[in-house]
């Protein structure tokens, strides 16, 4: 991964694309993966720390619970976004510390800002 990579976990390939084009607009490059398992093994292998990790919640093979769990394993200060239409009564207990949940639809660049505010930079 690059200096500057945002891990971008989202099963919707239109949503992922949305979010991708944000992070580019904002300076960030993204890795796009669409199942739990596959973060999940990208996160154990990479020899590089991602800036940060967005993901959805629904997910198959697993949920964007278990890739913050596993991300936090790896990497225990990483700032993760969680994103999901319908789980947001789950963050408290499910989330990792210091995360943010966003709901669903999100806003344009709502996830850039909050990714800039997690990440020091805005």
């Amino acid at each position: 991964m690059l200096r500057q990579t945002v891990l971008v976990v989202e099963d919707e390939p239109l949503v992922s694309l949305m979010v991708e084009d944000e992070l580019a607009d904002a300076g960030f490059e993204s890795v796009i993966t669409d199942t739990a398992s596959a973060a999940i093994e990208l996160i154990e292998k990479t020899e590089t720390q991602p800036i940060a990790i967005i993901t959805d919640i629904r997910l198959r093979e697993g949920s964007g619970w278990d890739v913050g769990r596993a991300a936090r394993r790896r990497f225990p200060h990483l700032p993760i976004i969680y994103t999901s239409g319908d789980a947001a009564g789950e963050w408290k207990t499910s989330g990792v510390n210091s995360s943010i949940f966003l709901q669903k639809p999100v806003p344009i660049n709502t996830i850039a800002q909050n990714l800039q505010r997690l990440c020091g930079a805005g």
